[in-house]
């Protein structure tokens, strides 16, 4: 019964936790529970009599176990032991205690689990005996006795029960039957006892055994989980390895394929950027042969240089050509022309007749040179008319004469331009870098800017940016030491340094350096196609007010960065050749080679000790200072003083102090310094504010000098921000 009920839980726990089917074991252990159950022939054995007081015994036990077989996850989990048989007496409804006559017989103790082997639930097995006491109804026969044999026979069904439940305990089950047996039922209330103890025993161990049951059964699904868990991650595992190895060798083409296109495309590049060189350099060399071509031309009509002998030594001078000549000649027709009218006004004046009172009192005169006299003279209004004549002659005389000018001005320009352009093609064809080299695998030297006393000025093409670049190079002269190689290279890197730093649109870009040989290295500078100042300068010789004043205002703007409190940058090369123009006419410095750097903390200035460095022209009078103190002092107001020097230039046309002299005789002469006043032309006329402007910025004392800051706050140059913008 107790079995039943815990199967009972089982199932129902079972079907509550997992709707699934029972595994096999389970399966087969309720099919050997339901066949146990089966009736079974009894065999009758002589014994006496069961009172008949005594039957209702264990339909009176059963109540317990019908309670807990109500509750089947109870029953499952820990089955409740038989009741003893004072419990069964007390819950049997009788009342009071039992007498020791009355206690119940061993076999009725075993009737629960032949009614389980007859496969009864002991639950309805007791509700159909009715209870002891209770009245038999009408016409209903009496239960007859039980006889001696089913008393007998209880042990021997015991042990049956116990050898097919419960194999553990059917030794101890056998030798109990076979002591009671011997015994007789003398002692059958010490088996009875025994009998509920070893059956409370064998429903414990039934219980234990079906909750192990039940853990292996969760053990062996989760173990089944686990397995198939475990054969879908080697499923997964393996599909990932074959992915693994297909994405493998995908990889391995694919690089391969890179590679092969990396190489091709390298390939590729290689024969670009040679297309490109070789077309630079027919470019190159189609631009020198139009050079040439056209210098020969302008050759042809404006002249050349010619050597001439002079005593032992040859000198080169210049021989004018047709157009020169041309001008020439007719700047000679027209001055006889003037020649001739002015000779025709003076002999007009004479044709005048003399005074009455002159011609009256000439006494001495004779007749007939009177009468000769006034055979030839004029009236006075012939003589006006005449004499307005030949004046509007001789006005267009001088205004043929000023085209004639213009136009030798003009030939001068393009003499000059000539002259430069010669210059030029000289130098490219005797420098080491002529015809068009390839230099750091990167920039194709194109032509000859420039060159300066140890360095080439080239303009390049960026093989990498695409676009136009100046490349210098600095050569150091193979015969200097090594004292003097180091000075210049420590120079060089100076400048880099200092340039590097630098990025502002009022200042020419640095963008890489390189090393060429042993005596050459290499700097990349932006490209600046509009020219220099000084160029400019050359070919217009003046420019108008307006114009310079925008030129300046972005100067001291570029001036105004270096001077930052970050860095304090003094130029000390300020100078016409070396503001250059951008494409669109923008202002940019440029040749930091002799700039010095302002120490944190030197508030008055830094020691000049390059002394003797420089363009004298441009550089105030406190840099030419020698005492027995040591080297002057000087600020960022020697970079304004450049800026006065270059202003003036521009309007005039001219330098304020020794234009005309050369550097040394310059500092012979000690021009910069004795520049105590600056003087101005009358022409071109210039207004009272940019003249102001220009004697603040030359001020001969330094403290009277304002600095960049200041000068580029000028009132004079803010009132023409705005104009000078739309300049």
């Amino acid at each position: 019964m107790l079995r039943a009920a815990a199967r009972r839980g089982r199932t129902a726990k079972r079907r509550r936790t997992e709707p699934a089917a029972a595994p096999p074991a389970a399966e087969s252990r309720r099919r050997r529970s339901a066949s146990s159950c089966r009736p079974r022939p009894r065999r009758r054995h002589s014994s006496r009599s069961t009172p008949r007081s005594t039957r209702t015994a264990p339909a009176t036990r059963a109540a317990p176990t019908a309670a807990a077989g109500a509750n089947p996850a109870a029953g499952a989990s820990c089955p409740r032991p038989l009741p003893s048989v004072e419990n069964s007496h007390s819950r049997s409804g009788a009342g009071k205690r039992p007498e020791a006559d009355d206690r119940p017989d061993p076999a009725q103790l075993k009737r629960p689990m032949s009614n389980q082997r007859d496969g009864q639930c002991p639950s309805k097995k007791a509700k159909s005996d009715p209870p002891a006491g209770t009245a038999t109804p009408e016409g209903a026969a009496p239960s007859a006795p039980r006889s001696a044999g089913t008393a007998h026979n209880a042990p021997r069904r015991a042990q049956r029960t116990i050898n097919r439940y419960f194999p553990a305990l059917s030794d101890s089950c056998s030798r109990d039957s076979g002591a009671e047996l011997a015994n007789g039922g003398d002692d059958g209330a010490a088996r009875e006892v025994r009998g509920g103890s070893r059956l409370e025993a064998a429903c414990q161990t039934e219980a234990s055994e079906g909750a192990a049951a039940e853990d292996a059964r969760r053990m062996a699904a989760r173990v089944a989980e686990l397995e198939t868990a475990k054969a879908e991650a080697e499923a997964a595992l393996a599909e990932a390895r074959q992915r693994q190895s297909q994405a493998g060798e995908e990889a391995s083409g694919l690089r391969s394929e890179v590679e092969r296109l990396r190489e091709q495309s390298e390939a590729r590049e290689k024969r670009v950027q040679e297309a490109v060189v070789r077309v630079l350099q027919e470019g190159a060399r189609h631009e020198q042969r139009a050079a040439d071509a056209q210098l020969q031309q302008d050759s042809l009509r404006l002249g050349g240089v010619c050597v001439r002998r002079t005593g032992a030594m040859l000198t080169e001078v210049w021989q004018d050509g047709p157009a020169f000549q041309e001008i020439a000649r007719r700047q000679s027709l027209l001055s006889e022309e003037r020649d001739r009218i002015e000779a025709l006004r003076k002999s007009l004046k004479k044709q005048l007749p003399l005074p009455e009172g002159i011609a009256g009192g000439s006494r001495a005169s004779s007749s007939q040179s009177a009468r000769k006299e006034q055979a030839g003279s004029i009236t006075p209004k012939e003589y006006v008319m005449r004499e307005e004549a030949l004046k509007m002659r001789l006005q267009a005389l001088r205004r043929e004469e000023d085209a004639l000018q213009r136009d030798k001005d003009k030939l001068e320009s393009e003499r000059l331009r000539y002259l430069r352009e010669l210059r030029r093609r000289k130098d490219e064809d005797e420098s080491r870098f002529c015809g068009a080299p390839l230099m750091h695998q990167r920039y194709v030297l194109t032509s000859l800017l420039g060159k300066g006393g140890f360095s080439e000025v080239f303009r390049a093409f960026d093989l990498q940016e695409m676009q136009d670049v100046a490349v210098k190079m600095h050569q150091l002269n193979s015969a200097w030491g090594e004292a003097k190689k180091q000075s210049y290279v420590r120079h060089a890197v100076r400048e880099y340094n200092i340039h590097k730093s630098l990025k502002h649109p009022r200042v020419v870009g640095l963008l890489d350096i390189f090393e060429v040989d042993n005596n050459t290295f290499a700097t990349v500078l932006e490209m600046c196609p509009g020219g220099d100042l000084e160029g400019r300068l050359r070919e217009h010789h003046t420019l108008p007010e307006r114009e310079a004043r925008a030129i300046v205002l972005q100067i001291l703007e570029g001036l105004a960065y270096l001077n930052e409190p970050r860095r304090r940058i003094i130029h000390y090369d300020l100078k016409p050749a070396n503001i250059m123009f951008d494409g669109f006419g923008c202002v940019k410095i440029t040749d930091f080679g002799l700039s010095k750097i302002v120490e944190e903390g030197q508030t008055n200035g830094m020691e000049l000790t390059s002394q003797g460095a420089g363009t004298y022209w441009y550089l105030p009078p406190e840099c030419f200072e020698t005492n027995a103190h040591g080297p002057p002092m000087i600020s960022s107001k020697v970079d304004v003083w450049s800026v006065g020097v270059i202003f003036y230039q521009m309007l005039y046309g001219r330098r304020p102090f020794g234009h005309e002299l050369s550097q040394e005789n310059i500092l012979r002469e000690k021009t910069i310094t004795n520049a105590q006043a600056v003087e101005f032309p009358s022409k071109p006329s210039v207004s009272a504010e940019g003249k102001e402007f220009i004697r603040r910025c030359l001020a001969y004392r330094q403290q009277d000098r304002p600095d960049v800051q200041q000068a580029f706050e000028d009132a004079y140059l803010s009132s023409a921000n705005g104009r000078a913008g739309e300049k």
